[in-house]
C-alpha cells in the first residue's frame, strides 16, 4: 500500500513540476533575487538552495530540467570574460544546480528515483523495518539534513571554484523581465496544498485502514490531473483555460542533456543485463564489514556507493550494494539503514555527469562547464557528504 501510494505522489510531483515550467516561477523566483544587490557567492548560495527546496518537492531531475533555463540565462553576464573565467563560472552555476537538486533528493522519499528504487525493492524482499520508509517520517530527518549539506555544497564550490569571483556583483540581464501571470500564484497554491495533503495522507498510513488511505490518495491524485488538464482558470489575457495542456508535459525539455541521460541509460541497462549487479555484489562481499550497523561501517558503505556510482550510474551501485548487504543477512529492522545510507549516497554522487540523471542533465546542457573542475570540487563534495549522511542516518535515523 505505501508503495502504490508513494508511486501516486512521484506522478502528482511530476505534474506539478511542469506547471512550475509553463508558468516560468523559478525564472520569477530568480529574477527578483538577482535584482537585488547581489554578489557572485550569494548566487551561488541562492541557487543551490532554490535548487534544493524545488527538489524536495518535485524529483529532482525534473528540478534540473526547470532551473536549467535560468542558468544559461545567467551564464550570459560573464561573456565578456576571458574563458578560464568564463569557465568557472559557467562550472560553478552547473554545480549550483547539481549539487541542490541532487541534495534535495535526500528531504523527501518522492523527491528522487533512487528513494523509490529503495521503497519498491524493500517492498519486494520484504525487508524489515521497511514500515519507516515514510513520506512524513522522511521529511523528518530528511529536511535538516538536506540543509547541511546545502551548505555543504555552496562552501565546496567557493572553495574549489569561485573564490576569486565571490565579491563579483551580479547585475541584471539586458531585456531580461520578470515573467509575471496568473498560473504562478495558482502553482503556489497547489504545490503547498498538494505538500500538506500527501504529509496527512502519509502520516495517516499509521492511523487508518491502508485501503482508505490508499483511496484519498487516489482521489487526490485524480484532482489534481482535473485542475491541471480540465478546469478553467482566468489567465492574463482575461480568458479561462486549463492551467496545462497535453503537450506541456513534454514541452521545453532539454534535448542536449537528455541525450546525455539516454545514453547513460542504456549504459545502466547494458550493464545490469551483463550482470554487473552480481559482479559488484561479489566484489564487495569480502570488503564490507561484517557488522553493518556501527557508524565506520556505514561510512565504508557511504564511500563505497558514492565513488562507485561516478563511474556505473546509481542505480546498478544500488541494486548491487543492495545485494551485498542481503548477503550479510543483517538482523532484524537494522537492515533497512545501510540500505537507507546507499541510497542517499548514490544520490549525492558529485563528481561524473555519469553518476546521476541530474548531472547528465545539467553537464550536458551547460556548454562551456569543465569536467575537470567539476570532478576535482566533487572529489571533496562526496567525502563531506558520505561522512555526513553516514554519521546522520546512525545517530538521528537509527
Amino acid at each position: 500500500m505505501d508503495t502504490a501510494q508513494l508511486g501516486l505522489l512521484f506522478f502528482c510531483g511530476f505534474l506539478l513540476s511542469r506547471l512550475f515550467v509553463v508558468s516560468r516561477l523559478p525564472e520569477r523566483i530568480v529574477h527578483n533575487l538577482v535584482t537585488r544587490e547581489l554578489n557572485f557567492a550569494t548566487l551561488i548560495f541562492l541557487l543551490i538552495s532554490l535548487s534544493a527546496c524545488l527538489s524536495v518537492l518535485i524529483p529532482n531531475a525534473i528540478t534540473a530540467i526547470t532551473v536549467l533555463p535560468i542558468i544559461t540565462l545567467l551564464q550570459r553576464q560573464w561573456h565578456q570574460h576571458g574563458k578560464d573565467h568564463q569557465a568557472r563560472v559557467t562550472t560553478a552555476l552547473a554545480l549550483a544546480v547539481i549539487y541542490g537538486a541532487n541534495i534535495g533528493g535526500v528531504g523527501a522519499i518522492t523527491a528522487t528515483p533512487a528513494n523509490g528504487i529503495l521503497v519498491a525493492y524493500s517492498a519486494m524482499q520484504e525487508i524489515p523495518g521497511e514500515g519507516i520508509l515514510r513520506f512524513d517520517s522522511w521529511l523528518l530527518w530528511g529536511l535538516p539534513l538536506a540543509a547541511i549539506l546545502v551548505i555543504m555544497g555552496w562552501a565546496v564550490i567557493m572553495l574549489t571554484l569561485a573564490g576569486r569571483h565571490a565579491r563579483e556583483k551580479v547585475e541584471v540581464l539586458e531585456n531580461w523581465t520578470a515573467p509575471k501571470c496568473r498560473t504562478q500564484r495558482h502553482a503556489l497554491w497547489m504545490a503547498a496544498v498538494f505538500f500538506i495533503c500527501a504529509f496527512i495522507l502519509s502520516t495517516a498510513m499509521n492511523f487508518w485502514k491502508q485501503e482508505l488511505v490508499l483511496g484519498l490518495t487516489i482521489a487526490l491524485t485524480v484532482i489534481l490531473v482535473l485542475a491541471l488538464f480540465l478546469i478553467p482558470f482566468a489567465n492574463d489575457q482575461a480568458k479561462s483555460s486549463p492551467l496545462l495542456r497535453p503537450s506541456d508535459v513534454a514541452s521545453n525539455l532539454p534535448l542536449r542533456g537528455m541525450l546525455f541521460v539516454l545514453g547513460f541509460v542504456v549504459l545502466a541497462t547494458t550493464l545490469v543485463m551483463l550482470g554487473a549487479v552480481q559482479a559488484i555484489a561479489g566484489l564487495l562481499a569480502d570488503a564490507l564489514p561484517a557488522d553493518l550497523q556501527s557508524l565506520g561501517s556505514m561510512v565504508v558503505i557511504a564511500l563505497t556507493t558514492s565513488f562507485a556510482t561516478e563511474a556505473l550510474s546509481n542505480t546498478v551501485v544500488q541494486l548491487g550494494m543492495f545485494e551485498t548487504i542481503l548477503a550479510h543477512g543483517s538482523e532484524g529492522s537494522a537492515m533497512i539503514y545501510p540500505m537507507m545510507v546507499v541510497s542517499l549516497s548514490c544520490t549525492c554522487a558529485f563528481m561524473s555527469p555519469l553518476a546521476t540523471g541530474v548531472n547528465g542533465l545539467v553537464f550536458g546542457e551547460m556548454r562551456g562547464a569543465s569536467l575537470w573542475r567539476m570532478l576535482l570540487a566533487g572529489v571533496f563534495m562526496n567525502l563531506a557528504a558520505a561522512v555526513t549522511i553516514a554519521a546522520w542516518v546512525h545517530w538521528v535515523v537509527a
